[in-house]
Protein backbone atom coordinates (compact mmCIF):
# COMPACT_ATOMS: atom_id res chain seq x y z
CA UNK A 1 0.00 0.00 0.00
CA UNK A 2 2.86 2.36 0.72
CA UNK A 3 4.45 1.66 -2.65
CA UNK A 4 1.17 2.19 -4.50
CA UNK A 5 0.76 5.63 -2.92
CA UNK A 6 4.30 6.78 -3.90
CA UNK A 7 4.48 5.62 -7.54
CA UNK A 8 1.86 7.91 -9.11
CA UNK A 9 3.61 11.12 -7.90
CA UNK A 10 6.97 9.79 -9.23
CA UNK A 11 5.44 9.05 -12.62
CA UNK A 12 3.83 12.50 -12.71
CA UNK A 13 7.13 14.27 -11.91
CA UNK A 14 8.99 12.32 -14.62
CA UNK A 15 6.33 13.17 -17.18
CA UNK A 16 6.49 16.87 -16.35
CA UNK A 17 10.30 16.88 -16.63
CA UNK A 18 10.20 15.33 -20.13
CA UNK A 19 7.64 17.91 -21.24
CA UNK A 20 9.74 20.79 -19.82
CA UNK A 21 12.95 19.64 -21.53
CA UNK A 22 11.16 19.26 -24.87
CA UNK A 23 9.69 22.73 -24.63
CA UNK A 24 12.99 24.28 -23.52
CA UNK A 25 14.88 22.79 -26.49
CA UNK A 26 12.36 24.15 -28.95
CA UNK A 27 12.54 27.62 -27.38
CA UNK A 28 16.35 27.80 -27.73
CA UNK A 29 16.14 27.04 -31.44
CA UNK A 30 13.45 29.68 -31.96
CA UNK A 31 15.50 32.32 -30.09
CA UNK A 32 18.77 31.76 -32.04
CA UNK A 33 20.04 35.02 -33.58
CA UNK A 34 22.15 35.21 -36.72
CA UNK A 35 24.22 38.42 -37.03
CA UNK A 36 25.00 39.79 -40.49
CA UNK A 37 28.66 39.64 -41.57
CA UNK A 38 30.73 42.82 -41.08
CA UNK A 39 30.81 45.12 -44.11
CA UNK A 40 33.66 44.81 -46.58
CA UNK A 41 35.10 47.61 -48.67
CA UNK A 42 36.78 47.30 -52.06
CA UNK A 43 40.16 49.03 -51.75
CA UNK A 44 42.01 51.15 -54.31
CA UNK A 45 45.44 52.80 -54.27
CA UNK A 46 46.80 55.62 -56.43
CA UNK A 47 50.42 56.83 -56.51
CA UNK A 48 51.02 60.54 -56.03
CA UNK A 49 54.07 60.59 -58.34
CA UNK A 50 55.35 58.16 -60.94
CA UNK A 51 59.03 59.22 -60.96
CA UNK A 52 60.82 59.45 -57.63
CA UNK A 53 63.53 62.14 -57.45
CA UNK A 54 66.99 61.41 -56.07
CA UNK A 55 67.49 62.19 -52.40
CA UNK A 56 63.85 61.54 -51.58
CA UNK A 57 61.59 59.54 -49.32
CA UNK A 58 58.34 58.66 -51.05
CA UNK A 59 55.27 56.46 -50.76
CA UNK A 60 54.29 53.94 -53.41
CA UNK A 61 51.34 51.59 -53.73
CA UNK A 62 52.65 48.07 -53.11
CA UNK A 63 49.48 46.03 -53.57
CA UNK A 64 45.73 45.77 -53.09
CA UNK A 65 43.85 42.65 -51.97
CA UNK A 66 40.18 42.92 -51.11
CA UNK A 67 39.89 45.52 -48.36
CA UNK A 68 43.67 45.53 -47.66
CA UNK A 69 46.21 48.00 -49.08
CA UNK A 70 50.00 47.80 -48.77
CA UNK A 71 52.08 50.98 -49.09
CA UNK A 72 55.88 51.07 -49.40
CA UNK A 73 58.02 53.86 -47.96
CA UNK A 74 60.94 54.18 -50.36
CA UNK A 75 64.32 55.95 -50.10
CA UNK A 76 65.84 56.91 -53.46
CA UNK A 77 69.55 57.64 -54.19
CA UNK A 78 71.12 59.51 -51.27
CA UNK A 79 74.36 60.13 -53.19
CA UNK A 80 77.29 60.79 -50.86
CA UNK A 81 75.03 61.09 -47.82
CA UNK A 82 75.20 58.14 -45.44
CA UNK A 83 71.89 57.49 -43.71
CA UNK A 84 71.94 56.17 -40.14
CA UNK A 85 68.27 56.65 -39.32
CA UNK A 86 64.89 57.70 -40.65
CA UNK A 87 62.12 59.30 -38.61
CA UNK A 88 58.82 59.64 -40.45
CA UNK A 89 55.57 61.26 -39.39
CA UNK A 90 52.58 60.33 -41.58
CA UNK A 91 49.08 61.74 -41.58
CA UNK A 92 46.01 59.79 -42.77
CA UNK A 93 42.23 59.57 -42.41
CA UNK A 94 41.38 56.92 -39.74
CA UNK A 95 37.62 56.69 -40.44
CA UNK A 96 38.51 55.46 -43.94
CA UNK A 97 41.55 53.29 -43.17
CA UNK A 98 43.02 51.44 -40.19
CA UNK A 99 46.73 50.67 -39.78
CA UNK A 100 46.96 46.88 -39.43
CA UNK A 101 50.71 46.19 -39.38
CA UNK A 102 54.18 47.36 -40.46
CA UNK A 103 57.31 45.58 -41.65
CA UNK A 104 60.86 46.90 -42.05
CA UNK A 105 62.58 46.92 -45.44
CA UNK A 106 66.21 46.68 -46.54
CA UNK A 107 66.99 50.35 -47.24
CA UNK A 108 69.16 50.71 -44.12
CA UNK A 109 70.63 47.22 -44.54
CA UNK A 110 70.76 45.99 -40.93
CA UNK A 111 68.75 48.32 -38.69
CA UNK A 112 68.82 47.56 -34.98
CA UNK A 113 65.65 49.47 -34.09
CA UNK A 114 62.27 49.67 -35.83
CA UNK A 115 59.11 51.27 -34.49
CA UNK A 116 55.81 51.87 -36.24
CA UNK A 117 52.67 52.87 -34.39
CA UNK A 118 49.92 55.44 -34.04
CA UNK A 119 50.74 58.64 -32.17
CA UNK A 120 49.42 58.50 -28.60
CA UNK A 121 47.38 61.68 -28.80
CA UNK A 122 46.46 61.62 -32.49
CA UNK A 123 44.83 58.56 -34.11
CA UNK A 124 45.32 60.22 -37.52
CA UNK A 125 49.13 60.16 -37.23
CA UNK A 126 51.60 57.31 -37.73
CA UNK A 127 55.13 57.52 -36.29
CA UNK A 128 57.87 55.41 -37.89
CA UNK A 129 61.48 55.13 -36.75
CA UNK A 130 64.26 53.04 -38.30
CA UNK A 131 67.87 53.32 -37.09
CA UNK A 132 71.25 51.62 -37.20
CA UNK A 133 73.68 51.15 -34.33
CA UNK A 134 75.11 54.05 -32.34
CA UNK A 135 78.25 55.46 -34.03
CA UNK A 136 77.51 53.38 -37.16
CA UNK A 137 78.63 55.50 -40.15
CA UNK A 138 75.42 54.74 -42.05
CA UNK A 139 74.69 53.56 -45.58
CA UNK A 140 74.60 55.22 -48.98
CA UNK A 141 71.30 54.27 -50.59
CA UNK A 142 71.49 53.58 -54.34
CA UNK A 143 68.46 53.12 -56.55
CA UNK A 144 65.10 52.88 -54.79
CA UNK A 145 65.14 50.88 -51.57
CA UNK A 146 62.17 50.00 -49.35
CA UNK A 147 62.47 51.45 -45.86
CA UNK A 148 59.19 49.98 -44.54
CA UNK A 149 55.85 48.63 -45.70
CA UNK A 150 52.56 49.67 -44.10
CA UNK A 151 49.43 47.52 -44.31
CA UNK A 152 46.06 49.25 -44.11
CA UNK A 153 42.56 47.82 -43.84
CA UNK A 154 39.82 49.92 -45.40
CA UNK A 155 37.31 50.46 -42.60
CA UNK A 156 34.93 52.87 -44.32
CA UNK A 157 34.02 54.45 -47.63
CA UNK A 158 35.88 57.47 -48.94
CA UNK A 159 39.49 58.41 -49.62
CA UNK A 160 42.59 59.13 -47.55
CA UNK A 161 45.73 60.75 -48.92
CA UNK A 162 48.77 59.78 -46.86
CA UNK A 163 51.06 62.76 -46.28
CA UNK A 164 54.48 63.39 -44.71
CA UNK A 165 54.24 65.76 -41.74
CA UNK A 166 57.00 68.06 -40.44
CA UNK A 167 59.34 67.65 -43.38
CA UNK A 168 63.07 68.07 -42.55
CA UNK A 169 62.22 69.21 -39.03
CA UNK A 170 62.87 67.78 -35.55
CA UNK A 171 60.13 65.37 -34.46
CA UNK A 172 58.86 65.28 -38.05
CA UNK A 173 59.81 63.45 -41.24
CA UNK A 174 63.56 63.39 -41.88
CA UNK A 175 66.57 61.29 -42.85
CA UNK A 176 69.44 61.45 -40.38
CA UNK A 177 73.21 61.21 -40.77
CA UNK A 178 76.02 60.92 -38.22
CA UNK A 179 77.10 64.26 -36.74
CA UNK A 180 80.75 64.72 -37.90
CA UNK A 181 81.52 66.66 -34.71
CA UNK A 182 80.08 64.01 -32.39
CA UNK A 183 79.74 60.45 -33.72
CA UNK A 184 77.33 59.57 -30.92
CA UNK A 185 74.79 62.08 -32.23
CA UNK A 186 72.80 62.48 -35.46
CA UNK A 187 71.68 65.44 -37.52
CA UNK A 188 69.03 65.95 -40.17
CA UNK A 189 70.19 65.50 -43.77
CA UNK A 190 69.13 68.80 -45.37
CA UNK A 191 67.24 68.97 -48.64
CA UNK A 192 65.56 65.55 -48.48
CA UNK A 193 62.54 65.59 -50.80
CA UNK A 194 59.16 64.19 -49.70
CA UNK A 195 56.92 63.84 -52.79
CA UNK A 196 53.14 63.80 -52.59
CA UNK A 197 51.90 60.66 -50.85
CA UNK A 198 49.57 57.96 -52.13
CA UNK A 199 45.79 58.01 -51.96
CA UNK A 200 43.98 54.95 -50.64
CA UNK A 201 40.23 54.72 -51.12
CA UNK A 202 37.28 52.36 -50.90
CA UNK A 203 33.69 52.18 -52.04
Amino acid sequence: MIASRRCPPCWLVASLLVTFVACSGGGEEDDEIFLPPPPTFAARCTDGVSVLPSGSVAMQCAGVSGSMVAVNLVITDTGSERVVAAALDLGFNPPVATLESCSVGAALASPVAFECDLANNNPAEILISVSRQTQDPGVQVTGSQILATLHFRMSGTGASTLTFLGQNAPNGSALLRRDPGDPTQTQIIPGTVFPTGVTIASS
